[in-house]
């Protein structure tokens, strides 16, 4: 069953978000962004988890226009597939699920 009703949010996209994949597990999400960036989160915790920088990044006079992660899908492998506007497609392994949280130095 599925509700309208919000259960946290994330500050972690600094750009708009552009589409969103659940694991099969639904123990994990990912999601691509207009900067090219695909982060992926717990879903119990929404903690990050692991994040792939610049994956469909892609430089145009025109900012915003046409760019980004277009498609995201995870299979019962843990593999990420994801499609951008730069005209790739790429194939990436998601972390194990017991891995530790990546740690941010500031």
């Amino acid at each position: 069953m599925f509700t309208s009703r919000s259960r946290g949010t994330s500050c972690t996209h600094h750009t708009a978000i552009k589409c969103v994949a659940l694991s099969p597990y639904e123990d994990r999400y990912a999601v691509g962004a207009a900067d090219g960036d695909i982060k992926v989160f717990s879903m119990g915790s929404h903690q990050l988890l692991h994040t792939f920088a610049g994956e469909h990044a892609r430089s145009s006079f025109f900012k915003h226009i046409g760019q980004g992660v277009t498609q995201l899908h995870i299979d019962n492998a843990g593999r990420l597939f994801s499609c951008g506007a730069d005209g790739t497609m790429k194939v990436r392994m998601l972390p194990e699920r017991d891995a530790p949280p990546p740690h941010h130095q500031y």
